[in-house]
């Protein structure tokens, strides 16, 4: 049987293997196209492949598993367990041959097929045993797994013990020898053996012994059990054991086993019973026989008929006191099962659990109060594993009770019972469910505290919440009472009365939870009619939470609470930033003055009485208790009472105090610590209710809303980390109209910094006149004054950030005696504003902190000067990433570090630079713009803020423009651009350029073909291109056009290279330069065609223009065209080359040109001749003839501009149609 699991974990290997090469196999293989093939088409190639692959690939490995299958029975080859064939000697001497004898199958013979099989001994549901293990797992199932009662079948196997190997002088081995293994187990039979006592029962097996050859032979058991063996002829009757008897045998083969010596008769059958010394022995065997010849061993079917019940045992369980030998208090759960049979007989009854079981077996009934009334049979853990196993004569029509309990007290768990028989064994269960009572409340402030028994801590400096609940039963029983909360709870039940103070007086029971999940469980025997009190209280001091209470038992149980004092009353407030202020009592070790934030709460009760008031709050609170009346100036008059945080958990304080009807109270709740703000509420246990309501303090709420800006006045505050640092800053007027204590606090995103001033603000001097400052005395980075003003008199509150440079609204809130008076302190801030552009016209350089040398950037100069001295901002406002830069006086752009001041990117917000300086009256400073990132251009503002308005005057730096227009074309010269590869040729065209004054220019590409530019120092030599080269560039004017930006030398001689990136690429192109002064360019002649002379011409297909059909076979005319008149005075060979952004056709036509007849005098055409979709022509002109050039487009209705170049030996006249 467990042969199956090897073979099957063999095959689901070679399967893994067979699938990984085959997958590996495949991904190694290539697939090769001679040409291109289509994503679509690929696709469906690959999935085809993917599905043959994935659909051949078990046919491949069924095809080959039937091949192997085949071959073996093909061939005979025997299994290694010779379960397909065995061998045979027909006589006892040397050199005899040996037969191969099939194995049969029932009436299946091993040797016309190899798909013979029979159920497995032991039997297992499923699995089967035949010719070869591989044949047997193709025709098994694993079915028993999926059934508990099999897969309990299962275990018992694996947990049965192995036999021992033999002695090798026990074993005959001058004859043939066979085998026969198996198992004595719970689903054996059972039987009371021959010798034995009729109630000693011994499990059993019957095997059937048949021999082809009469003779004599051993036979020899093999196990960790002592065995006991019997050979009967032809039959064994289990009623009558004595029966047919031959011969037996108990530990004639030594170690407890059986050995029987006995002449066998070819023919005869044979039953081996295979028993044990011992009653009630498990474990499996084996038996070897030996012999003239094999020994046919084949097991008698007399399975036992099985029966399962299954449940729990919970704490609604019932419980008893198990027996005369358990402790007067030990109690178990358990289960009654009636149980009966219909066919008298030998059953078996076994547990399985995982706690330690015990069972009893009682006639008729079972009474729990007298556990030893009609028992029969005990059992703990004779099934092994703790579990009870009872074998007992069972009457039918005779009622038996079961008992399921456990060898320790107060277990639970879930059990099952199987029962094993000649018959189905009946289960019921016997209801004894208890009656189940609730109660559920909390612990909290309304609860009073005591010092609990058992307490780790036993001192009043630990005291423990409790709730008394009076207990009583109207049946007298065994009750269990336990608890359920998320708080680890401990539970003391009372005989009568609970003296808190004497908590150990009158205990019966507690239990603190320790070993059951946290959690108290009472089990008691308790009388009807008698008054117990339950008291529940946490293990730990000074918890609070919900619990409940259940109880079970023979009847209800009445849980009531044992009243205690309750909650009245309850008050909720807050301390916020509007509290009144105080300077409180008891505030000694704090910085004087002190202020703390109240409330103050008139209270009145309406039966006089002991009264607790407590205080429930996030923050550490202060209560104080006068009488009548409470005025903040004088604090200590008329207070009776005070207290901070004794005996209240979480720094919360307790007022205990005696209060009189129709008299009057304050309550005042403030804090421990100064300036503290949060919420609380007030709670209050006493014989009544009390009255609470605000005592209305003369507070008045004064409020202020503004802004600090980019356009605010700045400062260098008082206490600033630098003192090259700015802020930004408000200053407003305020006055009160009566002398008293007044908070002034913050509201803002920003970190505000606040400072109050006696009279006014001196902005150069901000510590003159200073009284306070405070930067996050309030909540979120806010400031707050507490201070004493005086009516009549006049503060400047000024109010700017922690923060140099920071933005943002804010708002100011003034609590006090009287209402506050703002008024915003109007500074002299005067706004100026200059507006401008960067383009490619402005002027470059190279600006100061640039990340390269080489990098170029344009800029913007712009003197400036103010006529009063002072603090000034000058902010950017630009969709461009900007750049500023202060000079003193004036800007040398060739230096740009000289007479710098100051610099900035982007300190204002949208990357955007921002200035704040000292600006003297009546001198000249330079501001330039200009951006972060290099060549960038656009539309800016410039912003200026102080005390007095901004100049701002343009410093002239306008840029001449020089143009060049030329072509690249056939008759250009060619050579190997710079780093590329021997053999690729470029056009070219060689210009010199020169200028008259020193300094920065840009140079640029415009075209519709991708230029590229070399600049030279003073030569160029197209066969060594890399000398003398300055510079050059690919695509930095955008386009795909190249741009210089240099320093050029007035009266130096420089080259410009014009080309392309692309090899053998003609077309129009101008050259655009911007400077101080023109550039001057000359064509330099560089090849044997220099003397050609270029002729250009420039317009545009539109949708006026007229259309024709350029095939002669068009529906309609569907291209527009222009047609241009030729004219030449000198006669040669001519080049014409188009340039545009469209696909152009060209036409050449002698004399005239007619659309309707578009072949008709037609010279010429072309499409692409010129490279990037343009047409060229090489033709020959002669002087006074006529010609017709008809540009057109490739496609149809396509308009768009095109240019013309005609190279050749004298000008070109372009006369439109």
């Amino acid at each position: 049987m467990f042969s199956h699991f090897q073979a099957l974990l063999i095959l689901c290997n070679l399967i893994k293997d067979a699938v990984n090469d085959a997958r590996q196999n495949y991904l190694t293989s290539s697939v090769i196209s001679a040409s291109m093939i289509d994503y679509n088409t690929f696709n469906e190639q690959m999935n085809a492949s993917l599905s043959q692959f994935k659909s051949t690939l078990p046919n491949q490995f069924s095809n080959n598993f039937q091949l192997i299958r085949e071959m073996v029975q093909a061939n005979g080859l025997v299994s290694l367990y010779s379960s397909n064939w065995y061998p045979l000697l027909h006589d006892w001497t040397d050199y005899q041959t040996v037969y191969m004898e099939p194995q049969y199958y029932g009436n299946c013979s091993c040797f016309t097929s190899s798909s013979c099989t029979q159920p497995a001994a032991p039997h297992m549901k499923g699995y089967l045993v035949g010719c070869t293990p591989i044949e047997a797992l193709l025709r098994s199932s694993i079915a028993c797994l999926y059934e508990q009662d099999c897969i309990n079948t299962f275990t018992v196997y694996l947990n049965l013990p192995l036999p021992a190997p033999l002695p090798l002088n026990i074993i005959d081995s001058s004859g043939i020898q066979s085998t026969y293994s198996s198992a004595l187990t719970i689903y054996s039979q059972v039987y009371s053996r021959p010798d034995s006592l009729l109630t000693t029962l011994c499990y059993f097996q019957d095997i059937q012994m048949e021999v082809t050859t009469t003779g004599t032979y051993t036979i020899l058991s093999n196990s960790s059990m002592d065995a006991y063996g019997y050979i009967y002829n032809n039959s064994f009757n289990i009623s009558n054991p004595a029966q047919n008897l031959l011969t037996s045998d108990n530990d004639a083969g030594g170690n407890g086993q059986f050995m029987l010596k006995i002449v066998l008769q070819a023919g005869v059958k044979y039953i081996l019973t295979m028993t044990t010394f011992w009653s009630n022995t498990l474990g499996v065997y084996s038996i070897i026989g030996s012999g003239p010849d094999l020994i046919n061993f084949s097991t008698v079917n007399s399975s036992k008929i099985q029966s399962d019940y299954s449940s729990a045992l919970t704490i609604y369980s019932p419980m008893y006191f198990r027996d005369r030998n358990s402790s007067s208090t030990s109690l178990f759960y358990y289960e009654a099962i009636q149980i009966s049979v219909s066919m008298t007989g030998i059953y078996t009854i076994v547990s399985n659990s995982n706690m330690d079981s015990k069972g009893y077996i009682y006639r008729n009934n079972f009474n729990a109060s007298f556990p030893d009334e009609n028992l029969l049979f005990i059992d703990d853990n004779m099934a092994g594993h703790e579990q009870f196993m009872l074998t007992v004569i069972l009457d039918a029509m005779i009622n038996y009770i079961l008992v399921v309990t456990t060898y320790s007290e107060s277990v639970m768990g879930t059990f099952s019972i199987i029962g094993l028989g000649s018959d189905l064994v009946y289960f019921s269960p016997i209801k004894t469910s208890p009656i189940q009572s609730n109660y559920i409340s909390t612990w909290s402030f309304r609860n009073q505290l005591y010092v609990r028994a058992q307490s780790p801590w036993p001192t009043t400096s630990y005291l423990y919440y409790y709730q008394s609940i009076q207990v009583n039963v109207a049946t007298t029983g065994i009750y269990t009472i336990f608890s359920n909360s998320t708080i680890d709870t401990c539970g003391y039940l009372y005989n009568d009365t609970l003296n808190p103070l004497f908590p150990d007086q009158n205990l019966l029971l507690w239990d603190d939870g320790v070993t059951k999940n946290l959690q108290f469980t009472l089990s008691i025997y308790l009388q009807a009619m008698t008054q117990y009190i339950l008291v529940v209280t946490p293990y730990w001091p000074s918890r609070t939470g919900a619990f409940s209470i259940n109880a079970l038992g023979p009847g209800s149980m009445n849980l009531s609470t044992n009243i205690s004092s309750t909650i009245k009353s309850q008050y909720s407030s807050a301390l916020s930033a509007y509290s009144p202020v105080f300077i409180r009592p008891r505030s000694w070790g704090f910085d004087d003055p002190s202020y703390f934030f109240y409330q103050s709460i008139r209270i009145n009760v309406t039966t006089t009485g002991a009264y607790t008031i407590f205080s429930d709050s996030p923050i550490d609170t202060y209560g104080f208790l006068y009488s009548n009346t409470f005025d903040p100036s004088f604090p200590d008059q008329n207070l009776m009472l005070y207290n901070d945080n004794a005996a209240a958990p979480n720094y919360q304080f307790v007022l205990i105090a005696t209060l009189q009807a129709m008299k009057q109270y304050i309550l005042v709740v403030t804090t421990y610590w100064p300036g503290q703000t949060a919420a609380f509420s007030i709670i209050e246990v006493g014989p009544a209710s009390i009255g609470f309501s605000i005592d209305i303090s003369s507070t008045i709420k004064s409020q202020y809303s503004s802004a600090l800006s980019i356009y605010s006045s700045v400062f260098t505050r008082y206490q600033s980390p630098s003192p090259t640092s700015y802020y930004f800053y408000q200053s407003i007027q305020i006055n009160v109209v009566k002398t008293g204590i007044y908070a002034i606090a913050s509201n803002s995103t920003m970190d505000t910094y606040g400072y109050l001033y006696n009279d006014t603000l001196n902005p150069l001097v901000p510590y003159q006149n200073l009284m306070l400052y405070n930067d996050n005395a309030a909540p979120n980075s806010q400031f707050m004054f507490i201070i004493t003003l005086q009516a009549m008199k006049q503060y400047t509150l000024v109010v700017t950030t922690y923060g140099a440079i920071t933005t943002g609204t804010f708002s100011i809130i003034a609590l006090g005696p009287a209402s506050m008076n703002f008024s915003t302190d109007n500074s002299s801030t005067i706004k100026s504003q200059y507006s401008s552009a960067l383009s490619i016209y402005s002027p470059v350089f190279n600006r100061s902190q640039s990340p390269s040398p080489t990098s170029y950037f344009y800029y913007e100069s712009i003197q400036i000067n103010v006529a009063t001295t002072g603090i000034y901002t000058i902010v950017s406002n630009s969709t461009m990433n900007t750049y500023g830069y202060l000079y003193n006086d004036t800007l040398n752009p060739l230096v740009p570090d000289q007479n710098l001041m100051l610099s900035d990117n982007d300190a204002a917000p949208n990357s955007q630079f921002m200035l704040i300086i000292t600006l003297q009256a009546m001198k000249q400073y330079t501001l330039v713009v200009t951006t972060y990132a290099a060549m960038t251009t656009g539309t800016f503002s410039i912003i200026g803020v102080g005390p007095a308005s901004m100049n701002f005057s343009t410093i002239d730096s306008s840029m001449i423009q020089s143009n060049y227009l030329s072509a690249l074309t056939t008759y250009s010269p060619t050579f190997i651009r710079p780093n590329r590869l021997f053999g690729t040729i470029f056009y070219y065209q060689a210009i010199q350029i020169s200028v008259s004054i020193s300094g920065f220019y840009t140079i640029s590409s415009v075209s519709t073909i991708d230029t590229y530019g070399y600049l030279y120092n003073n030569s160029f030599n197209s066969s060594v291109p890399s000398r003398n080269l300055l510079s050059s560039d690919d695509d930095s004017g955008g386009n795909s056009q190249f741009m210089f930006i240099i320093y050029l030398q007035a009266m130096a001689k420089d080259v410009l290279v014009a080309t392309t990136y692309t090899a053998q690429i003609k077309g129009i192109f101008s050259i655009i330069g911007l400077g101080p002064s023109l550039i001057s360019y000359t064509r330099l002649n560089t090849s044997a065609n220099a003397s050609k002379i270029d002729s250009f011409y420039s317009s545009n297909l539109t949708t006026t223009s007229p259309l024709f059909c350029d095939k002669g076979t068009c529906p309609k005319s569907t291209y527009f065209y222009q047609s241009i008149q030729l004219n030449v005075s000198t006669t040669g060979s001519y080049t014409i080359l188009s340039s545009s952004s469209i696909n152009t056709y060209g036409y050449i036509y002698n004399s005239t040109f007619n659309s309707s007849s578009p072949t008709f005098n037609k010279i010429a055409s072309d499409d692409d001749s010129g490279g990037s979709s343009q047409f060229m022509f090489n033709v020959t002109l002669q002087v006074m003839w006529k010609y017709i050039l008809v540009v057109t487009t490739f496609s149809i209705n396509v308009t768009g501009s095109f240019s013309l170049v005609t190279s050749g030996p004298g000008p070109v006249s372009y006369i439109i149609q």
